[in-house]
């Protein structure tokens, strides 16, 4: 009973945590872009918000979901920006990189965690 009102303990704990990264990156015509994701800790498969601002003025908004499916350690992104392009990247927390697309646009991101 101890152990199992120790692990309570220690799972509400993390719940409340958070964690953030910095992004920054380029798309194939030049645009610049950086901003945050924040991924929530607090359900079974870490997903959470990203935010995106481009030197050109485009706002992007969306979601970030680690995906089993593609090898545990990637997560994919999705967003809309303020442009009307929407876009995917997938992520490997390994490298700490991104790639994928803003509308017909590829674009890279590099990411630091906090």
């Amino acid at each position: 009973m101890k152990r199992l009102l120790a692990i309570l303990a220690m799972t509400t704990g993390l719940a409340a945590c958070d964690s953030q990264a910095s992004l920054k990156g380029q798309a194939d015509d030049g645009e610049v872009f950086s901003g945050t994701a924040t991924a929530s800790l607090t359900a079974v498969i870490p997903s959470g918000t990203l935010h995106l601002v481009g030197n050109r003025g485009t706002t992007c908004v969306g979601t970030y979901t680690y995906d089993s499916v593609i090898a545990g350690v990637n997560a994919k992104l999705a967003y809309s920006c303020s442009n009307g392009e929407s876009g995917e990247a997938i992520s490997d927390r390994l490298t700490k990189t991104a790639v994928g697309n803003i509308g017909n646009r590829r674009v890279s991101f590099t990411y630091t965690t906090h």
